[in-house]
């Protein structure tokens, strides 16, 4: 098959898996899966994200990084979920959206545990 530079038409499987597992790894690098992401990833990206949003509103940083803590935990949760999903053919957007919905509600719940 000849590319000259562009994708196949349909995006190809191996395209398709490429794409993927590009948005399943972006999900593990941000998922509290793995265990250097925190300080490596989400509390740099919540921290500067929680002081431009108190920058520009006002709004108290602690709380806005708790905030952005938060979605970036939930963000990588749901970006691997959906592109397992994609990599392995089994892309159903609405049935992703409610797993990873799921999973975060279960992580968020577990979290408010531990915390007490």
């Amino acid at each position: 098959m000849k590319l000259n530079g562009r994708l196949p038409k349909g995006g190809g499987p191996n395209v398709k898996r490429l794409i993927g597992a590009s948005i399943a790894s972006i999900g593990f690098i941000l998922s509290p899966v793995s265990w250097w992401n925190d300080a490596l990833v989400n509390i740099p990206l919540a921290l500067g994200m929680a002081k431009t949003v108190s920058h520009l509103t006002g709004l108290d940083v602690g709380l806005l990084f708790a905030m952005f803590y938060w979605a970036t935990n939930i963000a990588g949760i749901i970006l691997m979920i959906a592109g397992s999903s994609y990599s392995l053919g089994r892309s159903s957007p609405r049935r992703n959206l409610i797993i990873g919905v799921l999973a975060s509600i279960v992580y968020t719940m577990a979290v408010l545990v531990i915390l007490g």
